[in-house]
Formats: C-alpha cells, sequence, structure tokens
C-alpha cells in the first residue's frame, strides 16, 4: 500500500509504503519519483532515505516498512524509521537534535506523522494480514 504526505509546516514530501516486497517497493519508487536504491533491500524490516526526484522536480523522503505478522514488530519498524525520516527532514533544514533540550521540532513532527498515518498503518497491517491468512 502506498500514500503521500505533505509535512505543511517543512512543506515536504513524504511517499509511505507497507509491501510484503522490498524490490516492489524500490521499483515503486523508481517509477512514481525516478529514484533508485543502489543497495540490496530485499532482506531488510524497512527502511527510510530521501532524494532528488527527476520527475517531480522536487525531494522526496520515503518510508518503506516491510509487513511482518508480528505486530509489535510491525510498530516498532514503523517507529525505528519514522524516527529516521524526522532526522532526514530537519537535518535538511539546519536542525538538529540538541542533547538536554526539549528538541519540539523532533517531538511535534513525530506525533504529527504517526497521528496522520495510524489509520494508513493499520488498514495496510490487515490487508497483508488478510492476504497471508487465506495463503
Amino acid at each position: 500500500m502506498n500514500k503521500e504526505l505533505i509535512i505543511p509546516i517543512y512543506d515536504c514530501l513524504v511517499s509511505i509504503q507497507v509491501t510484503n516486497n522490498m524490490n516492489e517497493a524500490v521499483k515503486h519508487l523508481t517509477d512514481i519519483y525516478g529514484i533508485t536504491e543502489d543497495e540490496d533491500l530485499s532482506s531488510m524490516g524497512g527502511f527510510c532515505n530521501s532524494d532528488n526526484s527527476p520527475i517531480i522536480d522536487r525531494q522526496v523522503y520515503y518510508l518503506v516498512v516491510g509487513y511482518t505478522l508480528d505486530k509489535k514488530e510491525y510498530w516498532a519498524t514503523i517507529a525505528h524509521e519514522t524516527m529516521h525520516l524526522i532526522q532526514e527532514v530537519l537535518e535538511s533544514r539546519d536542525i538538529y537534535y540538541q542533547r538536554k533540550q526539549p528538541n519540539e521540532p523532533y517531538a511535534y513532527m513525530y506525533g504529527y506523522f504517526i497521528s496522520e498515518n495510524f489509520e494508513f498503518f493499520e488498514q495496510a497491517y490487515s490487508k497483508f494480514k488478510r492476504v497471508k491468512i487465506k495463503n
């Protein structure tokens, strides 16, 4: 399943995917945005990165989560990759995590991202779970 999101305060485009096939996720990034990933991602639980899209002439931040039946592992991957996403976006805007500081940009963006995508992630989990059970 795929979703695009604009994070308004930073005007950044985020492409989100939940997949049971990392190679298909990479193909989607190439087909839609012209972005290529050179690493072998087939055995990863998820990944996050950003690149300039030659197709839409815009920076695209992307987060891919591999589906797993273990819901705790699924949400742990979402949390893990979301943290990488937040770091990518904020550091590209020269906002760095500061030790012993409130770090509100990080906290705000993490809460915003999860709340905006909670239903998407839950629907994706249910969809893949149904498919997996049928097989």
